[in-house]
């Protein structure tokens, strides 16, 4: 009888640590992203650069200049992977983001860093391509959220905000 509970045990740590990599970029661009996109009216940029990196020789530099007058539109320099992720699936996701020295925090205001974007096209929505998850920086505090519960209605949304979770500084 104690094989029986053995090999279950087995079967339970073999089934819960298999997990399959689906996509790595170490600092290439345009490298193997699908797509990317600066905001045509602005002033933004994408740029793999060498003078600052992690573990490879390059990293992704994106930019974006505040515009102060006759811009009122959302500032996007960003690249895209497409169909990482579908409803349903579990994930996880890491990268590594450094501020410019002379990077203003204040007057504290909100910066994206990176948002997880959901393709829910298939259903009856108010929103079909919505943020599922997102990562940003108010002030010098990094803060972030995700969305749970029904898609569909809107309202029935449930967002599950993470507030203050480091302080970031500039240049580091």
């Amino acid at each position: 009888m104690l094989l029986k509970p053995t090999f279950l045990i087995g079967l339970a740590i073999y089934s819960t640590v298999q997990s399959l990599q689906t996509f790595s970029n170490k600092g290439t661009y345009p490298g193997n992203w699908d797509d990317s996109w600066v905001d045509p009216l602005t002033q933004g940029s994408i740029d793999e650069v060498s003078n600052i990196y992690y573990e490879n020789t390059t990293s992704i530099k994106m930019t974006q200049t505040y515009i102060p007058t006759g811009y009122t539109g959302r500032y996007h320099s960003e690249v895209h992977k497409f169909n990482a992720y579908k409803r349903g699936d579990t994930g996880f996701y890491g990268f590594m983001f450094r501020l410019s020295k002379d990077w203003q925090f204040e007057p504290a205001q909100g910066y994206n860093l990176a948002q997880f974007i959901a393709d829910f096209t298939d259903l009856p929505c108010d929103e079909d391509w919505m943020p599922s998850s997102m990562l940003w920086i108010y002030g010098n505090k990094l803060q972030s959220r995700v969305k749970t519960g029904n898609v569909c209605p809107t309202t029935a949304q449930d967002i599950q905000p993470f507030a203050d979770l480091a302080t970031v500084t500039a240049g580091d």
